[in-house]
């Protein structure tokens, strides 16, 4: 009788890692970091904008329904615009859980990029020193 609950627990959470892989979307579909030559290693006042850009996101993509777009900075070569947008069936707080775990990866993947895109089955997140709103 106990292997049978063994058994059961097991695929319980064998099935709820394999939604949970699903439902955030684990694993990126695609990846892309500008070249060294965009680096932000000079460039003090972009890092800390792009660094606040993302942070804002947390907030702003799960309160406008899974989406949010933004720039900030000063003046044009100091301004990161950023994006990110979760698949309409994605729930706010995986949407959330998604744009925290993104804006880390992202900056494990780009430490130093200017511009990156970040890319999941549910979700994007990308930005760029360069104004690509349209």
């Amino acid at each position: 009788m106990s292997s049978s609950r063994q058994f059961t627990s097991s695929l319980y959470f064998l099935t709820l890692t394999l939604l949970l892989q699903n439902v955030l979307g684990i694993d990126p579909l695609f990846n892309s970091c500008s070249s060294n030559e965009n680096s932000t290693a000079n460039y003090g006042s972009y890092k800390t904008s792009l660094n606040v850009l993302m942070g804002s996101f947390y907030h702003l993509a799960s309160a406008n329904e899974g989406f949010a777009l933004g720039s900030l900075g000063q003046n044009n070569q100091d301004r990161p615009y950023g994006l990110v947008l979760c698949r309409g069936d994605v729930s706010y707080s995986d949407c959330r859980t998604f744009v925290a775990n993104a804006t880390r990866e992202i900056h494990k993947l780009c430490p130093d990029s200017k511009a990156a895109i970040l890319a999941y089955d549910n979700c994007l997140l990308k930005y760029s020193n360069k104004d690509f709103f349209g």
